[in-house]
């Protein structure tokens, strides 16, 4: 109805990726960010494809312009920023960021959320169980599930594991690339490997392609070992990022 509506045009670029249309909306946010720097959804955007390109310094930056756009969005900044730092194991950093979105917002479920990942991540799954289930306690966050299946099959209590990959579960993984990879996770750590490599694949199809952290993640590390792995990461590299270099800074 109204072609020249920036807000619009962002939100289809990533429904693009999520088709399976990478470069193709790789391209249109490059333009987006040309066209119309001074838009928080062309950021918000940006910093979110960055993450699944693995190119973490300019999902950064895209972080920064969105807080120069709104300063009012500091919690949302604070909590990506964290997951940033976690993949790359800063974890100081990544809890000196939600100590910081907690200050501001102190029950908000997603700030819960990755502070429960980081407990697991540093190598505390029973707190990170306890954290998850008192969130749980009063939001069902189906999306979530696949971690507190990881922190469980960590302290050996695969049946429970088990029961929290749900079939809800799956319909949330089948249309966003973070749940997906995570269930991909949870069912490698509960046995199931042919389930992982679905569901690592299914994440990849709708627009992960972090190979950075595919590579790097610790809890993927037995996945590394089949030749799947390599099948599925093949040409995912950073050549898709050449194009950027045109952008202006």
């Amino acid at each position: 109805m109204d072609s020249r509506l920036v807000e619009a045009a962002v939100y289809r670029t990533f429904i693009t990726r999520l088709r399976g249309e990478t470069q193709k909306s790789r391209d249109r946010l490059s333009e987006l960010r040309r066209d119309a720097p001074n838009n928080f959804e062309v950021h918000y955007l940006s910093a979110a494809c960055y993450r699944f390109d693995g190119d973490y310094e300019s999902s950064f930056r895209s972080f920064t312009e969105m807080l120069r756009i709104d300063p009012t969005a500091k919690v949302a900044v604070h909590y990506c920023r964290a997951r940033l730092f976690w993949y790359q194991s800063k974890f100081d950093l990544a809890f000196r960021e939600l100590e910081y979105a907690e200050k501001i917002e102190p029950n908000h479920r997603i700030v819960k959320f990755f502070h429960a990942v980081l407990m697991f991540r540093t190598g505390d799954p029973a707190t990170a169980v306890k954290e998850l289930r008192r969130l749980f306690s009063t939001d069902p966050c189906i999306g979530f599930r696949p971690y507190l299946s990881m922190c469980l099959s960590a302290l050996g209590e695969r049946d429970a594991a088990l029961r929290e990959l749900t079939v809800e579960t799956e319909r949330v993984a089948e249309v966003d690339p973070d749940v997906s990879y995570w269930l991909a996770s949870a069912y490698w750590m509960v046995g199931r490997p042919d389930a992982a490599f679905k569901w690592l694949e299914c994440s990849i199809r709708l627009g992960n392609h972090n190979v950075r952290w595919f590579n790097e993640d610790p809890f993927l590390e037995p996945m590394r070992n089949d030749a799947r792995f390599a099948d599925l990461v093949a040409g995912l590299g950073p050549e898709p990022f050449a194009h950027r270099a045109a952008e202006p800074s």
